[in-house]
């Protein structure tokens, strides 16, 4: 049994990584194969929206250090939830630990904690997988190299700003942004402009 904050928390976060492992690796072919469904992205994306608009309303207000088992196994299901495409990975864990009760920020903090192992994961599998196909061709290993620096600071930089925001607002611009996105990815579906 972890006897710190910090390593009670880090079990919690490898913890909330089984569902989306076990998931992503038993339906990683179903997931890629459907990854075409632009009416399926639209809805989803609106119904990611209402979700964490009516998870906004909650009044929870436990911090990060009040995460317990049931918050990081339901958020981790959340979690292999976003596997499917239209669905946001933070949007969905946030929303989810929302309605488990937790504070804007506990679960926003918790959130971005739990994509650390699971990004590591996916980035393992996918290089397991392209070393299968004779790996990267030297000629895309430097511009590999750079997308991955640049995808970290701009992650941090958006992981930064989103908690800022959050600290004073409500969630309701992410909700607008998803409508209005999620509108016009049907609308585009509905369409033969492509």
């Amino acid at each position: 049994k972890p006897r710190s904050k910090d390593g009670r928390l880090g079990w919690l976060i490898a913890v909330s990584a089984v569902p989306a492992a076990i998931t992503g690796a038993l339906l990683a072919d179903t997931i890629e194969r459907n990854t075409d469904q632009i009416w399926l992205i639209g809805v989803m994306i609106i119904v990611g929206a209402l979700l964490l608009a009516l998870a906004d309303g909650v009044r929870g207000k436990r911090t990060i250090d009040e995460v317990g088992l049931a918050d990081a196994l339901a958020m981790g299901f959340g979690q292999a939830i976003a596997l499917q495409p239209g669905v946001s990975r933070s949007g969905v864990t946030i929303t989810v630990g929302r309605f488990m009760g937790l504070g804007r920020d506990g679960a926003a903090r918790f959130a971005f904690l739990m994509s650390l192992p699971i990004t590591a994961g996916a980035l393992l599998f996918k290089w397991f997988d392209i070393q299968g196909e004779g790996g990267i061709p030297a000629d895309f290993r430097g511009p590999f190299i750079c997308g991955i620096i640049a995808s970290g600071i701009t992650g941090y930089i958006a992981v930064w700003g989103t908690l800022k925001l959050i600290r004073t607002h409500s969630f309701a611009p992410f909700v607008l942004y998803r409508l209005v996105l999620g509108v016009l990815v049907l609308l585009l579906a509905a369409t033969p402009f492509r």
